[in-house]
């Protein structure tokens, strides 16, 4: 599977609950993935109830495919290198 920035991939994150697959949105530009051999990304939730200054919802018109809930934020708190 080729990753580029922007794709969402599926990925485990560590989580308080243990370590939980996510979806998460790809930052890291193409040759940053190339190069380094991973990429960092930021976790997706469709959980509505959780509201800080780290999290913003990702609306429809932000995506290019239809996504599958009904509801999306990014914890930007929840960034990672995989």
């Amino acid at each position: 599977m080729i990753l580029h920035q922007r794709c969402i991939v599926e990925v485990p994150f560590n989580l308080p609950q243990g370590v939980i697959n996510h979806p998460a949105i790809i930052l890291s530009n193409d040759i940053a993935i190339q190069e380094e051999g991973g990429f960092v990304a930021v976790m997706l939730t469709s959980e509505e109830s959780y509201q800080d200054e780290f999290t913003f919802e990702i609306t429809k018109g932000m995506t290019t495919k239809k996504m599958d809930v009904p509801y999306c934020q990014a914890r930007v708190h929840l960034i990672s290198f995989f």
